[in-house]
């Protein structure tokens, strides 16, 4: 997977985050940097699990499976970044950083846990396929990381769950549940984790359902990936969509009109915040293709 899949993975998510990129120049909000800074990361994971970036990483750092470490903090960073995004969409600038502060601070702690978990183990050098599948060295490590990692996976897919109800763009609304939608695969990959850790305490690996467990967390990022950047290239598709729409109306008597007018309802800063998410580089946000 280390030569094939994670490097497709991060081309993938290298172009969102150059999509996504220059909306920066003209809105730098906490939305828009969340955003930008989930694809980098995101990028990142995968990209550190190559093979070759793998094992430049632990050779510039000097530290045995540095590039472990490395990957996991960008992995809880993802989940820190989409807090502050979907908080800031669901409230007012001022409650959702109240509502963000224990968050992070719970994140922020226990990163700090799992760092000195990491430089407490004595291992031998691993490659990004061998490193979670060799966790009697890592055990403790790997345990906090996982409750990390899966609460608060959790607690964005509820938050994202919620708030697509009231989502004022169709677009932003789709993109919210697809993000939902990902929880069954973290979860498999959480799963598989814990597994390898219990197969290690009986003198086994996981290296059986290894194949599960990284096409499993492949396909989460890729459809966080696209549920994050939907809102931006999905009215597009709604645009492209309107003179096929068309001619369907005119093909039949009994056909209705296409609808051109989608009515609105919510706060006029519920609106500013979901433009913030994204939308202000496309012409508009489009109604159901």
């Amino acid at each position: 997977m280390s030569s094939v899949l994670y490097p497709a993975i991060a081309a993938v998510t290298l172009l969102a985050f150059l999509y996504k990129l220059p909306v920066l120049r003209s809105d730098r909000s906490a939305i828009q940097l969340g955003l930008v800074g989930n694809n980098f990361l995101i990028f990142v994971i995968f990209l550190t699990c190559t093979h070759s970036v793998w094992q430049r990483i632990n050779g510039l750092s000097g530290i045995v499976n540095f590039s472990g470490l490395f990957m996991h903090v960008c992995v809880v960073g993802t989940t820190a970044c989409q807090q502050i995004v979907i908080l800031h969409l669901a409230h007012e600038r001022q409650e959702a950083w109240r509502r963000l502060r224990p968050r992070l601070l719970a994140i922020s702690v226990g990163l700090a846990v799992m760092t000195l978990l990491f430089f407490m183990t004595n291992s031998h050098e691993e490659g990004p396929d061998e490193f979670s599948l060799t966790t009697q060295n890592y055990s403790a490590y790997f345990t906090v990381y996982l409750v990390i990692y899966t609460v608060n996976q959790l607690d964005v897919t509820v938050m994202c769950w919620r708030y697509a109800k009231v989502a004022f763009t169709p677009w932003l609304r789709r993109g919210l549940y697809i993000t939902t939608f990902t929880i069954p695969f973290a979860l498999v990959y959480s799963a598989g984790r814990l597994a390898d850790i219990i197969a290690h305490q009986f003198g086994a690996t996981g290296r059986a359902w290894e194949p599960v467990v990284g096409s499993f967390i492949s396909v989460a990022a890729l459809l966080k990936t696209l549920g994050w950047t939907l809102p931006d290239w999905g009215p597009y598709l709604s645009k492209a969509w309107e003179p096929v729409a068309a001619r369907r109306a005119l093909q039949g008597p009994g056909t209705s009109a296409p609808v051109t007018h989608i009515p609105r309802t919510g706060s006029r800063h519920s609106a500013g915040r979901q433009r913030a998410a994204g939308h202000s580089a496309v012409p508009h946000d489009g109604g159901d293709p």
